[in-house]
């Protein structure tokens, strides 16, 4: 400023006064310059903080919605999934006691005189509880009576379902015809039987608790 001040005196003529309004602006304006002009701020221009904050607000809330529902759709696929795989167990597992009690009603309703401790036998290893030791108890005399009447009976399964499942047991009534013949007697007709065979699995294996015969 003192520069600038000596060179306009040299260059007016002499006894004239400087322009107030030229000195008054040079000091002005480097007064001014150093009011008015904001300080640099580093990497670009001055935000509004808050603006920013509004954009974001409704794209967060998108996102978590998004995030809430695919951790609800997570969820129920999940459930949905177990409960198809505890479906498909439960199927099986009746599917299970169904066969085991057909095969029961045909071994309990096929016996040959000429095996029939094998078939016998058969009868006692697939049972358990009570009904396995009354009829382990019987088995012998039953064995001698089949031999010496030469008896030979042949089941047939013509209707089996499940009555009842829950957990390890089942009860299951399957419908047989029998057909039965003895040294020296003409064969007789079948007779039909239906049987209500209860099940139980003991140790892995699924096993006859009790047999009865139902009308």
């Amino acid at each position: 400023m003192g520069l600038s001040r000596r060179v306009k005196n040299l260059q007016r003529p002499h006894g004239t006064e400087p322009p107030s309004a030229e000195i008054a602006d040079d000091d002005d304006v480097q007064t001014n310059s150093v009011v008015v002009t904001a300080p640099p701020v580093e990497g670009g221009e001055v935000q509004d903080d808050s603006r920013p904050m509004r954009l974001l607000t409704p794209a967060r809330s998108g996102i978590a919605i998004m995030v809430v529902v695919f951790l609800a759709m997570g969820s129920i696929a999940g459930w949905m999934a177990l409960r198809v795989q505890h479906a498909q167990q439960a199927a099986h597992q009746r599917d299970q006691f169904l066969q085991i009690a057909r095969q029961e009603a045909l071994n309990l309703t096929t016996i040959d005189w000429q095996h029939a401790d094998s078939d016998v036998q058969r009868i006692v290893d697939a049972a358990t509880g009570r009904f396995h030791d009354d009829f382990a108890d019987r088995s012998g005399p039953f064995v001698e009576a089949v031999k010496q009447a030469k008896s030979k009976s042949v089941g047939t399964i013509t209707a089996a379902g499940v009555e009842s499942a829950a957990g390890n047991e089942a009860q299951v009534l399957v419908a047989v015809g029998v057909k039965t013949t003895t040294d020296g007697q003409p064969s007789v007709e079948p007779h039909a039987w239906r049987m209500r065979i209860s099940l139980q699995r003991v140790a892995g294996d699924v096993k006859v608790s009790r047999v009865e015969f139902v009308e």
